[in-house]
């Protein structure tokens, strides 16, 4: 109409570095850096009705916790190669988002980043995703399907609660989920879990409608209420039997072996790979067939649906992708050149002595180290304020670092380790923090004492395969629990 006038344009600075712009409908963030805390939220508050495109730009390393909260009417946003992380409540509450792509330089999703995101309909992560944090997809109802990156470590408490995921795959990567991770999933009904993983905690899939699971052979306790009211019909295991039953079921009311917990009685228990691996069309065995279905796959040209058993069966690497590296594995399996029974458990990288030296000296924060050095967050808890758990794996020695989300590092020891992993978790075992000095001298107490860990003393060393351990204490001084990583 004559007379009538676009949404006029703002523009203002971030920082000396990094400037905001606002013109009919699209708010972009240009420059250099991390954008200082509170002030990009300040700004999309203001127009958090009218804001439908944001696009931030090459050269931000990260936003600021809540960058695009209750956006209503966002619909798009671009982010930049340069990005490392996506911070807490980012785009919580942006109700019309309905794809995300996440670049290959983001390591860590933060909590809540996109809760309530209803209309979420697709996920792309990039390759260098290692944590995504709690609640970070609750309540995404639209999102059924999600292929996790080959370096995922850690999925927090409710990650992808409440939504909308008809089945799951985790990578072999993936050495710890926490507790309600896929609960009240209403279209959930298959998922393959890593073998990187030796535990499931409780309610990971609680009133979700499970029917079938894949456990790896590394698995060794399962809480009693990890499958809470599913409709269990199979569990595929990938040892015997024998095996099978001696995992242990930690809250167990019945004599606690697993397939007595609840819902899990009625379930068919499959073992010594009843899912076997490279049998991708399900006859004769692993025959050339079954590598020609996997090389199309491979190529796009009749793909297979992530989190099915159909991708784990031609995942043969367990690097939650299919390629030709796959085909070729199941090819040299046809003719007998090969077995492809086992997959591989998740192996850290080693990194040299220098260095490990270096990080002694390092005094920076979370987003510092993850600039510098290609590493991964192991575990990290909004509640407890703990950021990241960071582990460095050298020849002989190990670095670990605690960082708090205010407080910045708030641990860090190398460990030189001497004890052994099985005589650790014996000597834990209705034992003291005696017991484990005794083993693993160079074990480094109250580590937890400024986040608030709700147990008088925590601790964590080191065992010779490289394992890590965080053991808590009774006032008594009597061991509580003890986690590994």
């Amino acid at each position: 109409l004559p007379g009538a006038v676009a949404s006029a344009a703002e523009s203002g600075d971030l920082s000396e570095t990094i400037r905001w712009s606002y013109a009919d409908g699209t708010l972009s963030i240009t420059g250099a850096g991390d954008v200082p805390t509170g002030t990009l939220k300040n700004i999309t508050a203001a127009h958090a009705d009218d804001i439908v495109n944001v696009t931030v730009g090459e050269g931000i390393t990260s936003l600021c916790s809540g960058a695009f909260s209750s956006c209503a009417n966002l619909k798009k946003a671009s982010l930049p190669t340069s990005l490392r992380s996506i911070p807490n409540f980012c785009f919580r509450f942006c109700a019309l988002l309905t794809e995300i792509v996440i670049p290959a330089g983001v390591q860590f999703i933060g909590s809540c980043a996109f809760e309530y995101c209803t209309a979420l309909e697709k996920v792309t992560f990039g390759s260098g995703l290692l944590s995504i944090s709690m609640g970070a997809f609750n309540r995404c109802a639209a999102l059924k399907s999600v292929n996790l990156p080959a370096k995922l470590n850690d999925i927090g408490f409710e990650a992808f609660a409440d939504s909308g995921l008809e089945s799951v795959t985790l990578p072999k990567s993936v050495r710890r989920v926490s507790g309600w991770t896929f609960a009240r999933c209403p279209a959930l009904k298959t998922a393959i879990l890593s073998a990187g993983m030796t535990s499931l905690p409780d309610c990971l899939f609680q009133n979700s409608s499970l029917e079938s699971v894949v456990l790896p052979k590394s698995i060794k306790t399962v809480n009693s209420t990890a499958f809470y009211n599913c409709p269990m019909k199979h569990i595929y295991y990938e040892g015997t039997r024998a095996e099978f039953e001696q995992i242990d079921m930690v809250n167990a009311v019945s004599s606690g072996k697993f397939f007595e917990a609840e819902n899990v009685v009625a379930a068919q228990v499959h073992t010594d790979l009843a899912l076997r691996r490279g049998d991708v069309n399900g006859k004769d065995g692993v025959t050339a067939a079954d590598a020609r279905v996997a090389l199309r796959a491979a190529v796009k040209l009749e793909p297979i649906a992530a989190g099915t058993e159909k991708y784990y069966i031609t995942d043969t690497d367990g690097d939650a992708k299919i390629s030709a590296a796959d085909a070729r594995k199941i090819l040299r399996a046809a003719v007998s050149l090969e077995d492809l029974k086992t997959v591989p458990s998740y192996r850290p990288p080693v990194v040299s002595d220098d260095t490990l030296t270096a990080l002694e000296a390092f005094s920076g924060s979370l987003n510092d180290l993850l600039k510098q050095y290609d590493t991964e967050i192991l575990y990290s808890n909004a509640v407890l304020g703990l950021e990241g758990l960071v582990i460095f794996y050298g020849s002989s020695d190990i670095v670990v670092m605690l960082f708090d989300g205010a407080k910045g590092l708030i641990f860090k020891h190398r460990f030189s380790p001497t004890a052994d992993a099985a005589q650790l978790e014996a000597a834990a075992n209705g034992g003291s923090s005696a017991d484990i000095v005794a083993l693993a001298p160079d074990t480094a107490f109250n580590v937890f004492g400024a986040l608030g860990e709700p147990v008088t003393r925590t601790s964590i060393t080191c065992t010779t395969d490289s394992s890590v351990y965080l053991i808590s204490y009774k006032d008594d001084g009597n061991v509580f629990a003890i986690s590994k990583f």
